[in-house]
């Protein structure tokens, strides 16, 4: 029997699945614990505010909605499973991605490019980093990844738009701009698919993206809005599902009488060319009448959806997006360049870089996917230069991300060179933006205990052990929470005679220092706008 060569397509993958997985699982998402200091007290404001059942658009305007505590959420007593599973669940369904991802990727140097922008993002966003390859990137990269699966997203695009979706309307209650990275790809995506579909004449890629545009846009708020208040997820749902069934049905009646009648053209325009023949097409192949209990359900399900979302008994889901659009962008308005500015011209540079990169791929016939990918590097690039310091790093993981991934969607040669040139830039310019001083890769780097083969294996244990253990999890969780809560106590205790004016009385604390409110057993309730700017600073 012939033995494999070690430059064998199976080895050769199957060495690059290893490698990527080592890093994914040396890197498996932690619990943030409550610590004393400004990014810890906005966990605690997240975990809390959920916790309490506040209403996230009305008591609390935040960028963060009520699930956030799942993204960036301090852990307590009552959320420590729920927010582990969640992060494992996310890490690890991106890592089956990825793997899926290089099995169909057949061009070896394409391998190596992909792998090698992924570890370095699961360097970069090492677990004890607040900021890097989180669970709301995780997220963005999941789609990112599942849309250069181009042709399985054009076939089923109808139901993808269904699913991805309700994700998008889950994830904007978790971070405002998560669920715009997600929904914003795919509309983009959609718009451009009927765009072409106009251009090429062909009505079939054009209806079947207008569907699925109508399906995204319904299900984001379908979703948002049975998650919106924890204390209404019942309510809300059955809301949701009577709305369907009222739609459904009046669309399935309808279906029925005009499956039972199918008028047939008028004699003279049987032989009529121009537009009396394509009104002929019509009635005779029954396009509007096939189309007609479809869009019935569209425009009922869409009015009485409208309706449920206004009523008076149930949070406004209008508030908490538009107070939180507010907010959000707020930090743009109120933020300038003041960073570093070499960093800012080489991420111009990568950014430049990106539209090569897109410009490649419409040329390459694939306008839809190049044109969606552009989107969030721009969102990460004005999020990481607007915000500085260590947001910068988003950038570099979305760009370097997205780049190899449009390395794989170019396909032909000349091209393809082009755009590994490129990526090969890109990569190189991430690095030099992750390696300047409060940096982040070169910390992790020195920190090789995070990437033994001991760390590896006791990770999976834990996740093993979890799953067929819950409850053991559940009991360690709140051990831990305990005792992280009697340090901060202990470090945060507030004078008898301080304590003794507030006994009772609800406050709030300016600037951030929440670590206060558990460790005294505060009544905390915040102001409304709680990101203001008087939060931060004594000034």
């Amino acid at each position: 029997m012939q033995k494999k060569s070690f430059k064998s397509p199976v080895v050769v993958k199957g060495i690059l699945i290893i490698i990527t997985a080592y890093f994914f699982l040396a890197n498996l998402p932690i619990i943030d614990w409550l610590e004393i200091g400004l990014d810890a007290s906005w966990a605690f404001a997240i975990s809390d505010a959920a916790h309490k059942q506040l209403i996230f658009g009305q008591d609390i305007i935040f960028t963060y909605g009520p699930l956030g505590y799942l993204v960036h959420g301090t852990s307590l007593n009552h959320n420590f499973s729920q927010i582990i599973y969640f992060r494992w669940l996310i890490h690890l369904c991106l890592l089956a991605v990825v793997i899926l991802r290089l099995l169909f990727i057949k061009d070896y140097s394409n391998q190596i490019v992909f792998v090698l922008s992924i570890i370095f993002a699961t360097l970069v966003g090492n677990p004890y980093n607040s900021i890097g390859f989180t669970v709301d990137y995780q997220i963005t990269f999941i789609l990112l990844i599942l849309m250069s699966f181009d042709n399985f997203f054009q076939k089923y695009i109808n139901y993808l738009a269904i699913a991805i979706g309700m994700i998008s309307g889950f994830s904007i209650l978790t971070k405002l701009t998560l669920g715009i990275y997600l929904a914003g790809s795919l509309f983009i995506y959609i718009f451009v698919n009927i765009i072409r579909g106009y251009f090429q004449k062909s009505p079939s890629i054009v209806i079947k993206n207008v569907l699925a545009g109508i399906n995204l846009t319904l299900s984001i708020p379908s979703i948002a809005f049975i998650f919106l208040y924890p204390a209404s997820y019942n309510r809300a749902f059955i809301h949701i599902i009577v709305n369907l069934c009222i739609a459904g049905g009046v669309a399935l009646t309808l279906w029925f009488i005009v499956r039972s009648r199918r008028p047939s053209a008028p004699p003279l325009l049987r032989e009529a060319r121009g537009i009396k023949g394509r009104i002929y097409l019509l009635f005779n192949q029954n396009y509007l009448l096939n189309f007609l209990p479809l869009l019935v359900f569209y425009g009922l399900y869409g009015l009485l959806l409208i309706q449920t979302i206004n009523l008076n008994n149930f949070p406004s889901l209008i508030e908490y997006l538009s107070n939180s659009w507010q907010i959000s962008s707020g930090y743009s308005s109120a933020m300038s360049i003041v960073g570093n500015y070499p960093r800012l011209l080489i991420a111009l540079l990568c950014f430049a870089l990106s539209l090569l990169l897109m410009s490649l791929a419409i040329i390459d016939q694939n306008p839809s996917l190049a044109i969606a990918y552009i989107f969030p590097i721009f969102l990460s690039f004005k999020h990481g230069f607007v915000r500085q310091d260590a947001h910068v790093v988003v950038f570099t993981l979305v760009v370097i991300v997205s780049a190899s991934l449009y390395t794989t969607i170019i396909k032909k040669s000349r091209l393809k060179k082009i755009a590994y040139c490129a990526w090969g830039i890109i990569f190189l310019g991430c690095i030099i933006i992750t390696s300047s001083p409060n940096s982040t890769i070169l910390e992790n780097a020195r920190q090789w205990s995070n990437f033994s083969p001991d760390r590896v294996v006791n990770n999976i244990g834990v996740v093993i052990s979890s799953m067929l253990n819950p409850r053991e999890l559940e009991m360690r969780g709140e051990r831990s929470t305990t005792k992280n809560l009697q340090v901060i106590a202990a470090a945060t205790k507030i004078p008898d005679s301080v304590l003794g004016k507030v006994q009772g009385k609800t406050i709030d604390i300016i600037p951030w220092e929440f670590s206060l409110i558990p460790g005294n057993q505060l009544n905390w309730k915040p102001r409304p706008i709680i990101q203001s700017y008087s939060a931060y600073t004594e000034k």
